[in-house]
């Protein structure tokens, strides 16, 4: 079996996975060290006492997916073992993407006390202030509202380009800020020669470059 705890909120993925684990042996294999014979054996595990093994993987879809082949996912998937994948920010298409192979997807997010309004600029504010989570939930939060990503991609542009021009005090370097705009501007022009889903490009890229 295969579960998903994703999401900002340390504290309810650890007490989901302690519910999950409860009665069991816990074993956490970090991203690193994982590979596909750790997996399959771990998978393949059969009690003879009544004992069980949960797996924790965090950071294991982020950091090592290449050792989640179809073939695994399934082999974890319809083990007795319970393997608990661990992650902070998915985006929904990741998500999605390993739907089929999951027991059950858990979201934990803590509330965001910061966001109050749906301004535009507010994206912007969080933006330069390396304020991953919430940049990322007001994004979500103005396309829910009709903000066009082209629209908000314009506005993040403008902020990047007056904070280099004007030498404006940062939390960004400038080479950093001179590669988001590079990105910025490759993302824009993809998305209007229709390369890609714009909103989702948009999503992706506050996260990778905020992270």
């Amino acid at each position: 079996m295969i579960y998903l705890l994703y999401g900002n909120d340390l504290k309810q993925k650890r007490a989901k996975a302690e519910m999950l684990s409860k009665g069991a042996s816990v074993v956490t294999v970090i991203a690193r060290q994982l590979n596909k014979d750790i997996l399959i054996s771990y998978a393949a595990h059969v009690s003879l006492f009544g004992d069980s093994y949960v797996i924790l993987l965090p950071g294991a879809i982020t950091e090592a997916e290449e050792v989640f082949s179809k073939t695994i996912l399934t082999t974890c998937a319809e083990s007795k073992t319970i393997f608990i994948f661990i992650e902070d920010t998915l985006l929904a298409t990741k998500v999605k993407e390993y739907q089929k192979y999951i027991t059950e997807a858990i979201k934990c997010e803590a509330p965001s006390e910061k966001i109050v309004k749906t301004n535009p600029f507010v994206l912007t504010d969080f933006f330069v202030q390396k304020d991953k989570i919430n940049a990322w939930a007001t994004y979500l939060l103005l396309i829910e509202k009709g903000e066009s990503p082209e629209a908000l991609a314009g506005m993040l542009f403008w902020k990047i380009k007056t904070i280099i021009t004007k030498n404006e005090r940062s939390n960004f370097s400038k080479k950093e800020l001179t590669h988001a705009s590079w990105k910025l501007v490759a993302l824009y022009h993809a998305g209007h020669e229709g390369v890609g889903d714009m909103k989702i490009g948009l999503e992706q890229y506050i996260l990778e470059t905020l992270a």
